[in-house]
This record gives structure tokens, sequence and C-alpha cells, in this order.
């Protein structure tokens, strides 16, 4: 997230000028306002487990749209406004930072801006799609497409990595290193900073004011990809925001890597 943000921030300011706003998403405290969403009304739908022909992509985000009717419950023919849209109105997330994930996918996708794609296209390999999942497994390099569904063990070490009953961005920082550790694990470059910004995004999406997700949620969001009961996003996400976290989980990470 930060790289993306980084080359936004080159285009539209001057070097100095960019060094200067990216140093403060470094530094400045990351707080959690949750007050900023009391009228915000957010949609549910009803929930409906996918069928075997229907398709989903490695994202718990847009699969949980897709189950609960917001995007193509058949995860076909879905436009980048689509998934714009959707991101906005169920998760809280600012226009900007929901058009930069939705057209950034597509481009990333080497597909026409405009055009339609299903959901598990954005698991074609090589392209979004990475490994060192927190929930799926690696991807064989031959195969055409990545995993969609999650992973049984998978699952289950994450639930397992709560602690005190939820997880806060040093917790998603540990088990992003821990995972990153294991072997065959080679997470470079912008797909790292995807793999940082799922974590973030969840983070802002969810988290209390004291900065912890719940076990039960990931349990419910991540794992099962259906919305929480009740759910309304914790607070209004901004690109700066996704950045913040993202950053802050980037630099935890890279202390553990040190001190373990």
């Amino acid at each position: 997230m930060s790289i993306i943000v980084r080359r936004v921030l080159n285009t539209l300011f001057p070097r100095r000028a960019g060094a200067v706003l990216l140093s403060m998403i470094s530094t400045t405290q990351t707080k959690w306002p949750s007050n900023d969403m009391k009228e915000w009304s957010t949609p549910i739908g009803e929930y409906r487990r996918p069928k075997d022909t229907d398709l989903r992509s490695p994202c718990p985000a847009l699969n949980t749209l897709a189950n609960h009717g917001h995007l193509p419950r058949d995860g076909r023919n879905v436009s980048a406004w689509d998934i714009t849209y959707h991101v906005n109105a169920v998760y809280g997330l600012s226009i900007p930072l929901a058009a930069l994930i939705a057209y950034g996918t597509v481009f990333l996708l080497k597909k026409p801006l405009f055009s339609k794609i299903n959901l598990q296209d954005i698991a074609t390999n090589p392209g979004v799609e990475h490994c060192a999942s927190l929930a799926h497994t690696n991807t064989p390099k031959k195969a055409e497409f990545g995993a969609t569904s999650v992973c049984p063990h998978l699952s289950k070490k994450l639930l397992g990595e709560a602690k005190d009953g939820g997880y806060t961005a040093h917790d998603f920082a540990r088990i992003r290193v821990e995972r990153e550790r294991e072997p065959g694990m080679n997470l470079q470059g912008w797909r790292g900073e995807i793999a940082r910004g799922e974590c973030s995004l969840t983070l802002n999406v969810f988290a209390g004011d004291d900065g912890k997700v719940s076990k039960e949620v990931i349990d419910r969001w991540w794992i099962n990809e259906q919305l929480p009961e009740g759910f309304k996003p914790a607070r209004k996400t901004t690109l700066w925001r996704a950045a913040k976290v993202g950053t802050d989980i980037r630099n935890t990470m890279k202390k553990l890597e040190k001190t373990e």
C-alpha cells in the first residue's frame, strides 16, 4: 500500500513535498476514531452460501460482497465501478481509496480499465494473487488460478493466533512474519504491499477504539466470508489511513525480523 501511495504522491507533488508527506505517514501516531460513522447506514443484504458453479476470488472482502448480493452472486461480469461503489457503501472506504483498489486491480490484471471481470480473474497466476496468504494455500507454479477457498489448516492456525480475543496491527505483523518465514515463501515488492494492505484494511474497517479486531469477526468475515451481525464499519477509511496502518505493520515486521 505504501508503494502505491508513494507513486501517487510523487506524481501529484514535487519530490520534496512527497517525501515530507510520506515521513508524516510513518511518524504520525495511529489513532482509532470510531465516532465518524454514527450516521452511516450499511446495506447488509441477504447472505447465501455460494453455489459450486459460482466464481470467487482470494479476497474475503469481495467474496463477502458477492455472498450478500452486492456484487453478482455468481461472481461474473463485475466492473471496477461495481467494486468501487459497494466497497465504499458497505465497508466505508473513501471513494478515492476504493477506486484505487478496484481500478488498480483491473490494471494489474492487464485488462481494459472499463471491462468487466470475473472474481476468479483476481486469482490469476501470476497476477494480483500472492503467496504467503494467511488463509489460502500457495499456488503451484503452473496452475492457472490460485486458491479461492480457505484452507482449513491455515484458517485454524490464524484463529489460534488471536491474543486476548483479537488481533492488533502488531499481531498481524507477527503473524505475517511467521507465515513469510515458512519454506517457499517469496513475497516481495508490490505483492508484499498487497498482503500488508489486506491487514491494514481489516483493521480500519473492523477494529474498535482499542485498535483490535475480534477473533469472532475474523472467523465470520475472513474465514466464512459473511458480514458480522449488525455490521457497520468502525470508521471512514481514507487512502491516508490505509497507508498509515500498512506502514505501521511493515515497520513492525522489520523490527520483528531483526529481533526474532
